[in-house]
């Protein structure tokens, strides 16, 4: 039986021979997350393609990459919910959340989206340390076609810098969701609650919010000020990375999906936290 046919196969259990018959990918959702950071929606026709087109070996052996056939009964909660949303549509690529193993976005607007999960993440770590301010000052964007810096005067962006003007749809939905200052009564930092957030995000490896955690937890001398410059986009970079390599051509994947390993996208923040 051919690899292709195989992977289209319904999982059974072992048989009285003792011979153990393939699990079907496609029907069966990882629970390890790690096998989940890329997941593919495919028609038939292209689940049985990855059996003889060059390059379609490579993406069933990749750890990283799930197969995902709409057209399949699916029970995981986790794909009722990319269903109902509907963005698991035949032909489209779907990265993973850094900061939410379960959450997924399309490809085009991932970056953008992580972005500002990222974004929402930093304002309610800055909550629990007791913060009375968080106030964007500076956004800069940059890709392969140049980078643009934007300061912030109340909720207005003026371009302040870079030798290209970079645009695009997305670019722009993610400014005009971006909440450029939120405002708390302040009180005393609750390290516990903010330790557990950046935990469970997976936060804990960023050394600006760390360095909060940290610096929040000296009773003696409290910070009461800082000014941060935050890559909103690493953490995304890594997980579309699985795409890096992808030569898949002959599979009916939408236009763009891989735009941002093209284009390079990076957003980049300047905040002041004040206490």
């Amino acid at each position: 039986m051919s690899l292709g046919s195989r992977f289209m196969d319904h999982f059974q259990k072992v048989n009285q021979s003792g011979e153990e018959t393939v699990q079907n990918k496609d029907s069966e959702w990882p629970e390890e997350p790690h096998r989940r950071k890329t997941v593919l929606v495919l028609n038939q026709q292209d689940i049985e393609a990855l059996d003889y087109e060059e390059g379609g070996v490579d993406v069933l052996c990749n750890e990283e990459i799930h197969i995902l056939s709409p057209s399949s009964q699916h029970s995981n909660p986790v794909v009722q919910g990319l269903l109902n949303r509907g963005i698991a549509r035949s032909g489209t690529v779907l990265i993973q959340s850094p900061f939410d193993m379960d959450k997924y976005e399309n490809s085009k607007q991932a970056v953008e989206r992580f972005a500002l999960d990222k974004c929402l993440y930093l304002s309610e770590l800055c909550s629990h340390l007791g913060a009375r301010e968080v106030r964007i000052e500076h956004i800069e964007i940059k890709n392969t076609e140049g980078s643009t810096t934007f300061s912030v005067t109340g909720n207005v962006l003026g371009i302040v810098g870079g030798d290209t003007r970079v645009e695009n749809q997305e670019l722009d939905s993610f400014l005009s969701r971006l909440t450029m200052k939120d405002k708390f009564k302040g009180g005393a930092p609750d390290v516990s609650a903010a330790r557990e957030l950046l935990n469970r995000t997976g936060l804990i490896n960023d050394a600006n919010m760390r360095s909060l955690l940290d610096m929040r937890q000296n009773a003696s001398n409290l910070l009461e000020s800082r000014k941060l410059h935050f890559d909103m986009t690493s953490e995304t970079r890594s997980n579309l990375n699985v795409l890096a390599n992808f030569n898949v051509p002959f599979l009916s994947l939408e236009a763009g999906y891989d735009r941002h390993i093209r284009e390079q996208t990076e957003f980049t923040l300047t905040i002041r936290v004040d206490f």
